[in-house]
C-alpha cells in the first residue's frame, strides 16, 4: 500500500499508511520505532491540513509514551491529539483522549481528575452510541472507586462494565474489566 501510494504521490494515503505501519510497530514491541514513525506521519498529516489524522496520530503516539511510561509527553500527545480532534470535531476521539488520560493518571496514582475525564467521555459515548467505550469508562471509574477504597461502587461499576463487554462480545474488554476487578 505504501509503495502504490507513493508511486502514485498520493500523500494522504501515505501518512495512513505510515500511521498503520506505526500501530504495528507498538503491538510489535518496537516503541522508538513507532514513536518515530508517529512523528513522521504528523508531519505529513500538518502538511495535508488533515485535523483527524493528526488527532488519530496524536492519540496513538500518546499511548505509544505510555507503554513506555512516559506520563509526560504521554500527556503531551494527549493534549494535542485533543486540540486536533476538537478542531475538526470528532467526537470519538475527543472520548478516546479523555479516557487515556483518565489511564495514565491512574497509573500515575492521581485518581482526582479521573472522574471528571470519564465523565466527559462517557457523554461523548452515549451521544454517539459507543456502548464499548462506556464500558472502558466504567473500568476506570471502578479502578478510581477502587482506589478510594469505596468498595460498593467499585463494584457495581465493574459489574457495568462486564456487563456491557459481554453484552457486545468483546473479549479483550471482559478480559480488561476481569484483571482490574481482580487486582482490586
Amino acid at each position: 500500500a505504501l509503495r502504490l501510494g507513493e508511486r502514485i504521490d498520493d500523500k494522504k494515503t501515505i501518512a495512513r499508511v505510515n500511521n498503520n505501519m506505526a500501530i504495528l510497530a507498538t503491538i510489535q514491541g518496537n516503541l522508538n520505532e513507532a514513536i518515530t514513525q508517529y512523528e513522521a506521519c504528523l508531519v505529513m498529516y500538518a502538511e495535508l491540513g488533515d485535523e483527524r489524522g493528526m488527532a488519530s496520530a496524536y492519540h496513538n503516539l500518546g499511548m505509544t509514551h505510555a507503554d513506555q511510561e512516559d506520563w509526560t509527553s504521554a500527556m503531551d500527545a494527549y493534549e494535542k491529539g485533543f486540540e486536533a480532534a476538537q478542531k475538526s470535531g470528532h467526537l470519538d476521539i475527543m472520548a478516546n483522549v479523555h479516557l487515556s488520560m483518565a489511564e495514565v493518571m491512574l497509573e500515575m496514582g492521581n485518581s482526582m481528575m479521573v472522574p471528571m475525564c470519564c465523565a466527559r467521555a462517557l457523554d461523548i459515548y452515549r451521544k454517539t452510541g459507543d456502548r464499548l467505550g462506556e464500558a472502558d469508562a466504567y473500568r476506570l471509574l471502578a479502578r478510581t472507586f477502587g482506589m478510594r477504597k469505596d468498595w460498593d461502587t467499585a463494584n457495581q461499576l465493574f459489574k457495568d462494565s462486564l456487563t456491557l463487554n459481554e453484552e457486545h462480545s468483546n473479549p479483550l474488554g471482559i478480559a480488561e474489566t476481569q484483571r482490574d476487578w481482580g487486582n482490586m
